[in-house]
């Protein structure tokens, strides 16, 4: 469609770039999706270019033409052919040359990822030295392959670093002089690598870059500033599930675990109640048991309740005899009023 190959004369350079970054043996996942959605813009745009001469020389429109002016219907003809021409070489061109800029930004973001990555292992390897959870460190080191995953590995390295210097900064009271130094040290690396990661706003969950925004919504720069909304293509759902920041944790099989019973959804009959009485002596010898140890419960506290209150009366003192007063009373008993 274009005379020669000016406009993609930008694509070398980035498409050499693509092919060494399958070389590192990271995930090239988001610049192939990065890619695809080029290509999406550059199809959408030609789609568009070709719309209006596509209508104007139906078969009808083109019929009726050549049975009423045939010389008008040629002229037509042409004027739409040099129409998609001018519009491809210019519109489309320079589509492709900000499509090229787009993916040289995600390029950047991408080998700037890799550096983050590096750093977070050797970070991990650290935090392992320190006392970190091994199995944690384990499982974000086999996702320090997967650029996609940076912001997610991001926050967790960060949340390990800060467990990592509180742990460390109670134990610095605790060590000798000698000890304390070197725990100093290491609390001061760890300090640096996260001010790093902070910086990089990785674990703000907006990093900032190209790529990361093509990560969240799916659209490359250049549909952001040019394209309405209304216009742009559509992102597939399937594509932005495979660029999302999830980490992958492998999961342990265990060989000792218990079959799973598969729910079959279906009524099943209850048995009825049952009429039957229980013995007598068994409910009669529940009933007793919690009767007799009450009522001796009851008694002990009666008692002790007596008891007492038999302290708390004092005892009445029985009058003392005088004898005088006894021959007195004899003498008057004897008297016959």
């Amino acid at each position: 469609m274009l005379n020669d190959d000016a406009t993609f004369r930008g694509l070398g350079p980035v498409l050499e770039r693509l092919e060494h970054a399958r070389t590192l043996g990271y995930s090239v996942v988001l610049l192939d999706r990065a890619v695809e959605r080029a290509l999406q813009i550059v199809q959408s745009t030609v789609d568009h270019i070709a719309s209006t001469p596509r209508h104007l020389l139906s078969s009808e429109v083109m019929t009726l033409l050549e049975r009423q002016v045939p010389q008008t219907a040629g002229a037509v003809r042409g004027l739409a052919r040099w129409s998609v021409q001018q519009r491809l070489e210019n519109q489309l061109g320079e589509t492709v040359g900000h499509l090229i800029i787009d993916l040289e930004g995600i390029l950047e973001d991408y080998d700037r990822s890799i550096t983050m990555l590096r750093r977070m292992r050797n970070v991990l390897d650290q935090l392992g030295n320190v006392g970190a959870p091994p199995e944690e460190i384990e499982a974000l080191r086999m996702n320090c392959m997967r650029p996609e995953a940076l912001p997610s590995v991001a926050v967790e390295t960060r949340r390990l670093i800060r467990v990592a210097l509180d742990d460390i900064y109670l134990e610095a009271d605790q060590r000798d002089a000698g000890e304390a130094i070197a725990l100093e040290q290491t609390a001061q690396v760890l300090e640096e690598l996260l001010t790093q990661i902070d910086a990089s706003g990785l674990t703000k969950g907006v990093p900032r870059g190209a790529m990361w925004d093509f990560q969240r919504d799916g659209f490359l720069p250049f549909e952001r500033t040019s394209i309405p909304v209304g216009q742009r293509t559509p992102v597939m759902e399937d594509m932005m599930e495979q660029i999302q920041p999830t980490l992958v944790v492998e999961e342990s099989v265990s060989l000792d675990t218990e079959p799973i019973v598969e729910l079959v959804d279906e009524w099943e009959e209850m048995p009825g109640p049952d009429d039957a009485e229980p013995e007598a002596a068994g409910v009669e010898e529940i009933r007793q048991v919690p009767i007799k140890e009450d009522r001796a419960d009851l008694e002990a506290e009666l008692a002790r309740l007596d008891a007492e209150r038999q302290l708390r009366i004092p005892e009445s003192e029985e009058p003392k005899k005088d004898p005088r007063l006894e021959a007195l009373q004899y003498q008057l008993s004897e008297l016959d009023f």
